[in-house]
């Protein structure tokens, strides 16, 4: 880290010198500190950096730095480092989480940005918590950490064989291990699972599913594999009595900018928007019709459809309508974007299921489609 090889050994000095970029640079090697060494050494240089900055002179510019690291990712690290009173909202539930094999919780502040950020969050927010309990004897319920998604994507598997071998498989020999997974036939277990897919970032995921508590921010699966496969798509994994819809994350500092392009109605000069993945720019959605059909939409007045672009959050700001098209599943993040940008979501698909569906007050997808396809 540049950090340690070039301001360490004369911290001082540099502080004296260019005092915001010291203070900028200790802070963007809090990351690699908790890759390289420990999520301790990691919580040490933040509250070193911030300290600095609170105590440093008016003028520095340093308070101007901590607010902008409050809109920013770094606004999360004081919850991740159990810095912030957690007071469970005033339950008296009591949560053991397991202490699974390292590798399979390591790197938080790694995992944490991206979609599947609520992976480590839901840990740490358990771990640090006034509900949870060490002695699971008196535990109402046991939490099972894992940056699965994560861990798939960062470390690049593109198979269930290398995911079995390297997740899933050390998960399971854990857990049969522990006493407490079979005495309520893992009633009182939950998962979580935050990939686009659900449940099926783990193959074997039927293990576990007719008893345990599912978190998931998609109540369907794909069949790949499965024999249904010639009839549909997707399947339901989840169960409404027990498994739960959580929304997808969003970073902290992504969700700041979109708040900053919500324009209010009158200002905005699209009708409708929708900007992603579709056949003409990825194979992975070629039987994806639905949005092949929203590409069609491109020449219409008001219309702002296509593949990525750079200014993707000013134009769902911009904008009065968002398609949300399903792609490889029916979930998509794009949702709970366009929400942040005050654009008002249009879902495309008619198996996508919102989370927390009882708060929803949603008009039904396909007469707002028809509507807008007319205009």
């Amino acid at each position: 880290m540049i950090y340690e090889r070039k301001f360490l050994p004369n911290f001082e000095e540099a502080q004296q010198r260019c005092l915001l970029p010291v203070l900028e640079i200790m802070m963007s090697s809090v990351l690699a500190s908790s890759v390289d060494y420990s999520l301790e050494d990691a919580k040490g240089l933040y509250s070193l950096a911030v300290q600095i900055a609170q105590e440093a002179p008016e003028d520095s510019g340093a308070s101007d730095l901590l607010t902008a690291w409050e809109r920013d990712t770094v606004h999360i690290y004081p919850f991740l480092f159990g810095m912030r009173p957690n007071a469970c909202h005033g339950s008296s539930l009591k949560v053991f989480v397991y202490d699974v094999p390292e590798n399979l919780t390591s790197q938080p502040l790694h995992c944490v940005t991206g979609q599947w950020g609520t992976e480590v969050l839901f840990h740490h927010f358990f771990l640090n918590s006034a509900c949870r309990t060490t002695d699971p004897s008196e535990a109402d319920f046991f939490y099972v950490p894992i940056y699965a998604t994560c861990l798939f994507t960062k470390q690049e598997l593109d198979n269930d064989q290398d995911a079995a071998s390297k997740i899933w498989d050390p998960l399971i020999n854990f857990l049969s291990s522990q006493p407490w997974f079979t005495r309520r036939r893992q009633t009182d277990h939950i998962f979580l699972f935050a990939d686009g897919q659900s449940a099926r970032v783990w193959d074997s995921y039927d293990l576990v599913r007719s008893e345990a508590i599912f978190m998931m921010v998609e109540s369907k699966c794909p069949t790949w594999g499965e024999a249904m496969r010639r009839y549909t798509d997707v399947k339901s994994c989840s169960s409404s009595w027990k498994d739960i819809l959580i929304s997808g994350h969003i970073d902290h500092g992504r969700a700041e900018v979109m708040r900053r392009h919500n324009k209010p109605s009158e200002s905005r000069e699209l009708l409708v928007t929708f900007h992603g993945r579709h056949a003409g720019n990825s194979e992975f959605y070629e039987n994806c019709a639905v949005r092949d059909n929203v590409m069609e939409l491109a020449e219409l007045d008001g219309v702002d459809v296509g593949g990525f672009v750079d200014d993707y959050l000013e134009r769902k700001g911009n904008s009065h309508f968002c398609l949300i098209p399903g792609g490889t599943s029916p979930w998509t993040n794009q949702l709970y974007e366009s929400i942040l940008c005050g654009c008002i979501p249009v879902i495309l698909s008619d198996e996508y299921e919102v989370a927390f569906a009882c708060k929803w007050q949603l008009m039904k997808a396909l007469a707002v489609a028809k509507h807008i396809f007319k205009l």
